[in-house]
């Protein structure tokens, strides 16, 4: 540009843009410049409380997480305590409480080692609670078995007492037919061989089943045989069944007879014709229901006075 365009230029500049606008429009881009400087101060102050917010979040929600991830492992402690004192103490499930401390000592490492957030925490506190319902569970079944092995020994007990009662009574009677005995002579008598007793049920139609169970039986049956003898004179014959429960009860008739200056409590008579030939015999005694006991029962065979036969068995 030639020197006189250069001033022609200036002093349109001059004309058109007085001096007074320029000095306005200098204010107007401060005013502009210091209202972006306070937005971008508001800015930063908002970000820097954000990021001070957010951190102090940050930090309460760490701390909550490690709380729950502290009581969770308490939890856990306590809940290994438990099994181990049960294990310790009773003899009942032992398999299942050692499989089930297994699990808490397991969960214990795993909690331990693992980074705890929301989801974490959430799986294990399922988990706890699973191992808090087990461990309910197993001690309700603990206890059932405990009052059921505590029932059967006293059961148990119950019934050596009365094997004793019986096993004294049988001693009794025996020292008794003995002496009933000794009283007899060597006389030529009928003598009872295959002697066996035993419980029975019996159907309406008649038929007899065995059983072992007291409470089921009806009645006892007494089975045995009469040998063929040439030296017996043929006749009648009187004989008398003695049946003791394992309360040293006589069950039947119990009615007394004297034989030889003896007292004999019976259960119930036997009245036959002997032939000289051999004979077959059973008996049956019906047992009222409040006389059926578990235990130890002794069946005697007499006649005069002196044992033909005697046997054993136990119901249960």
């Amino acid at each position: 540009m030639s020197l006189n365009a250069r001033n022609i230029y200036e002093e349109w500049v001059f004309f058109v843009f007085p001096k007074s606008t320029h000095t306005m429009r200098a204010k107007n881009n401060n005013r502009i410049l210091v209202v972006l400087l306070v937005i971008l101060a508001l800015l930063l102050g908002g970000i820097s409380l954000y990021t001070y917010n957010f951190s102090q979040d940050t930090e309460k929600t760490t701390r909550r997480l490690e709380q729950e991830k502290k009581a969770l492992q308490d939890d856990l402690q306590m809940l290994d305590a438990q099994f181990q004192e049960e294990i310790a103490e009773t003899t009942v499930l032992s398999e299942e409480l050692l499989a089930a401390q297994k699990n808490i000592e397991t969960l214990q490492e795993r909690l331990a080692r693992d980074k705890v957030d929301e989801k974490t925490l959430a799986k294990y506190r399922r988990l706890v609670n699973q191992a808090k319902l087990e461990r309910d569970n197993l001690l309700a079944r603990i206890d059932i078995l405990e009052q059921e092995k505590i029932a059967l020994t006293r059961e148990r007990d119950s019934i050596q007492g009365q094997l004793d009662t019986v096993r004294n009574s049988v001693i009794t009677t025996r020292e008794e037919n003995v002496k009933l005995q000794e009283t007899l002579g060597g006389a030529s008598v009928l003598t009872a061989v295959n002697f066996n007793s035993g419980a029975i049920i019996v159907r309406n139609s008649g038929k007899q089943i065995d059983t072992e169970k007291a409470r089921r039986m009806d009645a006892i049956r007494t089975c045995f045989i009469l040998p063929a003898s040439t030296i017996i004179p043929a006749g009648d014959q009187q004989m008398y069944l003695q049946v003791i429960n394992p309360k040293g009860n006589v069950l039947g008739l119990s009615t007394s007879v004297t034989m030889n200056d003896q007292e004999l409590t019976y259960s119930k008579p036997v009245s036959l014709t002997y032939e000289g030939e051999e004979m077959k015999l059973c008996e049956v005694i019906d047992v009222p229901r409040d006389q059926r006991e578990k235990g130890l029962y002794a069946v005697y065979l007499f006649q005069d006075g002196r044992q033909l036969g005697k046997a054993q068995f136990t119901l249960r």
